[in-house]
Parts: C-alpha cells; sequence; structure tokens
C-alpha cells in the first residue's frame, strides 16, 4: 500500500482515542478501487492480539431489499470467536434473548435465555448490541468494522444510529466504509451520513486518487522496476490513480501486449483468459451474490464431482476471486459487476431460480427468506416471488419492522400481478394494507402508515364493519400525530360499531376507540371529560374480559382524576386498581401494560404484537377465521 500514510495514522490516533476516552467513530470513504479496504486491512494487521476485531460486510442483494442485519451477524460471529458464546450471552443481560434470535447456534441447549426468542424487537436488539459492546470491551478493546455501508440495509442502519446515540463509555472503535457515488439522493444512507457528520466522536478519512509520484512508486513495487515517465503517464490516464486500476493494468499489460483501452476491458480482461467451464462458474457465483457458500454454488452448478474444485482453483490463480473457510467471493466488487454484465436474460433468470430452490430446501432456510424473495424476483417469478415475499415479511417482521415494511410494500406491488393472490397470502388486500402499514408504524414512518391505511379504507368490502373501524381508528391516530384533530373520525368509528353486529371483537375495538377520545379531550384540557371516557372504556373493556385494556383505560382515568383534582380511592370498589390486573408503569412517552402499548404525544397507538399472534388478532376482531 502507498500513498495512504497520512490516512493510516488517522485510524491509529482514533484507535487510542477509543481506548482512552471512549468510542469513536471513523467513516472512510472513496470511490470503487481507492482502496478501502486495503486501508483497513493494514490497520487491522498492526493490531495487537489484545484487540478483539469484528467485520460485518454489507450484501450485494439482487433485489431492493436488503437482508436485514446480514453483517451484524458477521459481527456477532466474530465476537462469539474472541469472547464464547457464554461471554456474549452474559453480556447482553436480559436481551440474551435477542442475539438467539438473530444468530440461533448462541442459544444454550437448555433455553436458559429466558423469553421466547421470536418475541425480540428491533428496539431491543438496539440496546442488546449496545450492552454487549459496552460489556465485552471491559474485557479487551474492539474494532467493529462495516464494509460497503452503501449496501447496508435499513434495518441495519437503524441499529447505527441507535449505537451512535447510545454507546458510551465503552473501548470500542467503528470503523466504516463507502462508496459515495453509490449514494445518490433519497438513499438511506445519506441520513445516517448527517448524523455521522455532525457528531464529534466521528472522524472522517477521504481516499483520493494517486498523483503521478505515488502511482509510479506503486508501479514499481508491483512491476520489480522503476517506469519511465512516459508509462506512468499513461497509466495514470487511464486508471485515473485509483489503485486496484494501476495495479490490473500492469497485470493486464503482458510482454507484446498493450495496456486496455477501457476501465471494462480492464475489468473483464481476466475473465476472459478463463476456459468456458470457469467462466461459466463465476457467471453463477456473480448471481449469487458478492459471497457464496462452496456448497450452494456447488448445489446450483450440479457440475459433476470435483468440477466446481477445477474452475474455483483457475479463477483463483487468475487473480479473479479469492477462497474463504467455506466460501468464495471475488476479488473486488468490479469483477462481480464486469461478470454480471455480461449474463444473457435466459441464463440469469436460470441461475436465480435455481439459487431460490436450493435456498429454500436449506435447513436453515428462515435465515434466507428475503434472498429467497429476491432470487424470485429476479428471474421473474412473480407468483413465487409473490409468496416468498409474504413468508420473508413475517419472518422480518419482529426484530427488523422497517424491511417488513419494505417488503410489505413489495407484496402489494405483485398483489395484481398475481393469480389468486387472496389465496397465496391467506388474507384480503386490505388486510395486507394494514399489516404494512403496522410494519410502517413500528418504523416511525408515520406519513406512510396514513396512506396505507386510506387505502385499506378503500379496498375493505363494505360487509366488513369491524375491519373498516379498526382501519379508520389507526387512521385517526395516525393523522393526529401528524397534527390533525381525531375526534371527528374517531366518532364515525363509534357510528360504524353501533351499526356493525356486537361481538367481542367490536366491544374491544369501541373501549379502545373511548380511550382514544379520552386521550384527546385531555390533550384539549376537559381532564373531567377525559377522565368519564377512560372509566367508560374500562367498563366497556372488562365486560368482555380484556385485562390489558382495563389496566390502561384505569391507570388513564386515574392519572386524568388526578388533574381534575380529585382522588382515586373516592372511586366505587368495581373501579379501583385490582393486583390481578397487568402491572402498568409510566414512561416518558406514555403508559405501558403487560398487554404493551406505546404512545407517541398523548395518543396511545396499539402494540405490535409478534406477527402470529397479529394475524390472528386481525382476524378474530374483523370477523374472519384465524389460521
Amino acid at each position: 500500500m502507498v500513498g495512504r500514510d497520512g490516512d493510516l495514522l488517522a485510524l491509529r490516533d482514533a484507535w487510542k482515542q477509543a481506548q482512552a476516552a471512549g468510542p469513536r467513530w471513523v467513516v472512510t470513504r472513496g470511490e470503487a478501487g481507492i482502496g478501502k479496504s486495503r486501508l483497513v486491512t493494514e490497520f487491522l494487521d498492526m493490531l495487537g492480539g489484545e484487540t478483539a476485531v469484528a467485520v460485518g460486510q454489507c450484501l450485494d442483494t439482487t433485489g431492493s431489499v436488503g437482508v436485514p442485519y446480514a453483517s451484524v451477524k458477521g459481527i456477532i460471529r466474530d465476537l462469539e470467536a474472541a469472547f464464547g458464546a457464554e461471554a456474549l450471552l452474559a453480556a447482553a443481560g436480559p436481551h440474551a434473548k435477542v442475539l438467539t434470535a438473530l444468530v440461533p447456534r448462541l442459544a444454550p441447549p437448555d433455553g436458559s435465555t429466558g423469553d421466547d426468542p421470536g418475541e425480540a424487537t428491533g428496539e431491543q436488539l438496539h440496546e442488546a448490541v449496545t450492552d454487549l459492546l459496552g460489556a465485552l470491551s471491559e474485557l479487551r478493546p474492539i474494532v467493529m468494522v462495516l464494509e460497503d455501508l452503501h449496501w447496508a440495509d435499513l434495518a441495519t442502519l437503524a441499529l447505527l444510529r441507535a449505537l451512535l446515540r447510545m454507546l458510551r463509555r465503552s473501548r470500542v472503535l467503528v470503523l466504516l466504509t463507502f462508496r459515495p457515488e453509490d449514494v445518490g439522493r433519497g438513499h438511506p444512507l445519506r441520513a445516517l451520513s448527517v448524523q455521522l457528520d455532525r457528531n464529534t466522536a466521528v472522524d472522517r478519512v477521504e481516499l483520493v486518487a494517486l498523483d503521478a509520484e505515488t502511482v509510479g512508486e506503486q508501479a514499481r513495487l508491483i512491476t520489480g522496476r522503476p517506469l519511465g515517465r512516459e508509462e506512468v503517464a499513461q497509466i495514470v490516464r487511464r486508471s485515473e490513480g485509483v489503485p486496484f486500476f494501476v495495479e490490473e493494468f500492469l497485470g493486464m499489460a503482458g510482454p507484446g501486449t498493450g495496456l486496455p483501452s477501457t476501465l471494462r476491458e480492464l475489468v473483464m480482461a481476466r475473465y476472459e483468459r478463463l476456459t468456458t467451464g470457469t467462466q461459466r462458474m463465476l457467471r453463477c457465483l456473480a448471481t449469487g451474490g458478492a459471497t457464496v457458500e462452496h456448497s450452494l454454488l456447488e448445489q446450483v452448478l450440479a457440475d459433476p464431482a470435483g468440477a466446481l474444485d477445477g474452475a474455483a482453483a483457475e479463477a483463483i490463480d487468475a487473480g479473479v476471486i479469492v477462497a474463504g473457510a467455506f466460501d468464495y467471493s471475488f476479488r473486488h466488487a468490479l469483477l462481480r459487476e464486469g461478470i454480471l454484465g455480461v449474463l444473457l436474460p435466459g441464463e440469469r433468470s436460470q441461475w436465480h431460480s435455481q439459487y431460490a430452490e436450493a435456498l429454500a430446501q436449506r435447513s436453515d432456510a428462515e435465515s434466507y427468506r428475503v434472498q429467497i424473495a429476491d432470487h424470485w424476483l429476479a428471474a421473474r417469478n412473480l407468483p413465487e416471488a409473490f409468496g416468498a415475499t409474504m413468508t420473508a415479511m413475517a419472518s422480518s417482521s419482529s426484530l427488523a419492522p422497517v424491511t417488513a415494511a419494505m417488503l410489505g410494500e413489495q407484496a402489494i406491488e405483485l398483489w395484481s400481478q398475481v393469480p389468486d393472490a387472496e389465496a397465496v397470502a391467506g388474507l384480503r388486500l386490505d388486510e395486507l394494507l394494514y399489516q404494512v402499514a403496522q410494519e410502517h408504524q413500528a418504523a416511525d414512518n408515520v406519513e406512510r402508515v396514513s396512506l396505507l391505511l386510506g387505502l385499506a379504507l378503500e379496498a375493505v368490502p363494505a360487509d366488513e364493519h369491524l375491519a373498516r373501524a379498526t382501519y379508520l381508528h389507526a387512521k385517526a391516530l395516525a393523522d393526529h400525530i401528524r397534527g390533525a384533530d381525531p375526534d371527528p373520525m374517531l366518532r364515525e368509528v363509534l357510528d360504524i360499531l353501533s351499526e356493525a353486529p356486537q361481538t367481542t371483537g367490536t366491544q374491544l375495538e369501541q373501549a379502545q376507540v373511548m380511550a382514544s377520545l379520552a386521550i384527546t379531550s385531555g390533550c384539549k384540557g376537559q381532564p373531567g371529560r377525559a377522565r368519564d371516557l377512560a372509566l367508560e372504556a374500562a367498563d366497556i373493556a372488562r365486560e368482555v374480559g380484556a385485562a390489558p385494556a382495563v389496566a390502561r383505560a384505569l391507570t388513564m382515568a386515574g392519572y386524568l382524576q388526578v388533574l381534575s383534582g380529585g382522588r382515586t380511592r373516592d372511586w366505587p370498589p368495581s373501579r379501583r386498581w385490582r393486583p390481578s390486573t397487568p402491572t402498568m408503569t409510566w414512561s416518558s412517552g406514555g403508559a405501558t401494560t403487560g398487554g404493551r402499548c406505546h404512545c407517541s404525544g398523548w395518543v396511545v397507538l396499539p402494540s405490535r404484537r409478534p406477527r402470529p399472534q397479529r394475524r390472528s388478532a386481525l382476524r378474530t376482531r374483523t370477523g374472519r377465521t384465524a389460521t
């Protein structure tokens, strides 16, 4: 590595600060081939054995929805190798179940991590990783690397935002790399970049092109001889001072051959010198992703025994790919991108279909739901893509609601293109729109929540009174967060419910609407009226045996009673707090109960249950049979 001494010194200084004064972040940015990964590798090689290194590689997936936490899983696995699974679970403390949800192999045989991992949430994962890094860094300092952040999924970016806010008093250095040319307007990384730029704990390393003198030095080290001024000038002109291109130009310019005239020729020159069988293997590998396991590639290729080993050896010798312990990766992303460019449409569809089928047959297929959906979509097999997208949305809902929301949007887009989509999905279009709105709610995208609920109201059948009331109630609350008065819409919900058949579902919805009206009355400075509405909501909820709703309404009523100058001990016994009611505590946003809810301002929004229970609850409330 040449010309990067100052950049390497910046990383070393940040590392010293992280060990002495708390966590530091370094953002290394530069165009493709400029040497970001090489710089990080050189820095990591300088660290002593006392330092724990955890590396996560963001994946360049075939679809628009990234694999949730793909790079984070790599970091957790490296931390496991450095500290051991038992130490990881101990460091995570009460959030150990979240780690086992993300990396199931961490779970001890006796299941001693506590609650069902399926109930873990993205917020709990943020806390778990924060606690994990803090506790482990007391044992050994940690360098955490996330490469190619321009490919990061939204869930990983949300985790980084949380770490930037919550990670304190720990000996941790976080290194991030990305290509600025791949972060255009509207790219999700832009919002994180703004936060990073404003944070005083973040250093920035901008890698620029090498000048002619440094290119000459790189060329001398590669060829073993000094190059003439004209030769160096030609390499600088064609490589634009990008180290990877300099290396490739020199590697391709053999005796009696000229330099490649274009960058595409440069990138493809190594590929075109390989045998037909190896080229076929590389096209299959490129379709599978930046890194593909040997066993998966072998299954998809379906070649005779030993054929893959021979092709891989040739590609490794040619400097196109590198081999890991169990997988293959391209030596540089630009090589993969060039090979993808020569794929014919039919071949592309064939490889993607075979990858989807192979991943679905794996015993750990649950971990590959997003990739399976992406491969079917890339193969243009829309019925398979739709079903796989619905499954991927379900598997992402708990830990990565932002990913689930994107998958839900993809399912909505595919709905009209798939025969009998309702039978495949197991729910109506309006129910899907409501589910996706819930995912957006969990991801704090209120504007999208309101829009989707409006579409659900347009799509709901006329005779589905409870479903219509549920959607309208949720839209009133979402619009209230955006500044609208929800009372007219809430009263309309009560009118709808009064005309619907009286069931447990309609009564529970009525109680929840009354509670929402109580909150808005409290916001308007009418604590007495708000208290009466809350007590009425509690009475209705008690009739249907909805203990969490009773607890929520009584706590709200008690608070409002105090605001209006009264005392809850003056209430009749039927309205006093009872030990059998789920416990409730007040937090900065509002109240939470054993049934869980969250507040935004004064508006209590229904909690996000784990998806199977949530679908069941939706169908029960809308009068459909739960499946």
